[in-house]
């Protein structure tokens, strides 16, 4: 057929001739699977009890996953007020499952800020941003800044100055800090040393999910002299730093407080902050959590956590918690993937019950069939409609 074809066609014409003739001559007359009784019997047994121990093995690594939830002040605060709290974690806040718990075990405790009934996705917050800016561009014309309105100036020093970064959602970042003792501290003379625990807040943990570098980024400390009259770094305390260590101005008492909350030593500084980047990122639904940072384990209980809580939610009739999790082998909760596969697995397992029920107690009415294999069998198209 090529000496043929040649000289009419170039050769990949006729190539491709000759994939169409093969492939219809496949479909005239070919090879097809042919189930049979016993084949699929033991696909179904097999398949039954694979779902079945896959199942069993997500619930009990479900019940390994520990979460200890402790709601914590929500009252309406003062503007640029902070109120602290010293409040106990105990088992009770594990599950009732986890009543008797005396620690926290695995390498590491992971502490999450849960909020509730604050829906993120909302549009006038999920568009309320720059991303030009947050990645590093100083724009000095508040009308490019449109996105961000209405949260796109304000009045320092009786000057109108661009805020860097704008938007609703960055403007209101999350300020509340934890940190975590292994006691209550008192005045007592027979008390011990009270130990607080490390909460590690590097940018690697809280961002290790997340491609952030190219997305958040600062502007450098001369780009932005050269810009302060017209714009206001308010997450940076170098930037509004006034020089008078008596008296500070408020723009200057609020990037301080940014510094300390945030935790700018570890968790990087400004927009390039970790906590700030997680902020960033817009959760789907109005409750929803966020990594903190973690404590190496195991975590004894009772455990006292020391909050300081400027973060007002009372106004939108939110809540905030603080999540202590004891994670499982796969990072979260499983019982209902387990759940699924236990359904699916008996499913498959009445199915092969069946089977074997018809295999062996059927014999004369399917004789051939209970000596049948699983194997290819050549039939014609003709031939595979009359089988089925």
């Amino acid at each position: 057929s090529r000496s043929l074809c040649a000289p009419l066609c170039g050769s990949w014409s006729c190539s491709a001739t000759s994939f169409v003739s093969q492939w219809r001559k496949e479909s005239a007359y070919g090879i097809y699977w042919i189930w049979t009784l016993g084949a699929t019997m033991w696909v179904c047994l097999i398949g039954s009890i694979l779902c079945l121990a896959l199942g069993a093995w997500l619930i009990v690594e479900d019940n390994r996953h520990v979460e200890c939830r402790l709601n914590y002040e929500d009252e309406t605060l003062q503007e640029g007020g902070s109120r602290y709290s010293l409040l106990s974690i105990t088992a009770d806040l594990c599950g009732s499952r986890n009543s008797d718990l005396t620690e926290l075990a695995g390498p590491y405790v992971y502490v999450y800020v849960e909020m509730e009934n604050f829906f993120q996705n909302d549009a006038q917050i999920l568009w309320s941003r720059n991303e030009a800016q947050l990645a590093g561009k100083i724009i000095t014309d508040p009308k490019e800044l449109s996105d961000c309105a209405p949260v796109v100036t304000a009045v320092v020093n009786n000057v109108s100055k661009v805020l860097h970064p704008c938007g609703a959602l960055a403007w209101n970042v999350f300020t509340d800090r934890f940190q975590f003792l292994d006691a209550v501290p008192d005045d007592a003379v027979d008390s011990g040393p009270v130990k607080p625990l490390v909460v590690e807040q590097s940018q690697d943990i809280l961002l290790s999910s997340l491609d952030w570098r190219s997305r958040f980024r600062n502007p450098p400390a001369a780009e932005r002299a050269k810009y302060r009259d017209q714009v206001y770094f308010w997450m940076s305390q170098v930037d509004n730093d006034d020089g008078q260590d008596m008296y500070k101005s408020r723009e200057e008492a609020k990037a301080e407080l940014l510094m300390d909350r945030l935790n700018y030593d570890e968790a990087g500084e400004m927009v390039e902050n970790g906590h700030f980047i997680q902020w960033m990122q817009v959760a789907t639904f109005g409750t929803w959590r966020k990594l903190y940072g973690r404590i190496k384990g195991p975590v004894e209980l009772p455990l006292f956590a020391y909050i300081a809580v400027t973060y007002d939610v009372k106004q939108w009739r939110g809540k905030k918690a603080i999540v202590l999790v004891q994670p499982s082998r796969f990072g979260g909760r499983t019982q209902f993937t387990g759940i699924t596969y236990l359904v699916f697995g008996c499913i498959l397992g009445v199915f092969a019950i069946y089977m074997m029920w018809k295999r062996w107690f059927k014999i004369d009415a399917l004789a051939d069939d209970a000596v049948k294999d699983i194997r290819w069998r050549v039939a014609s198209r003709k031939g595979k409609k009359k089988l089925k």
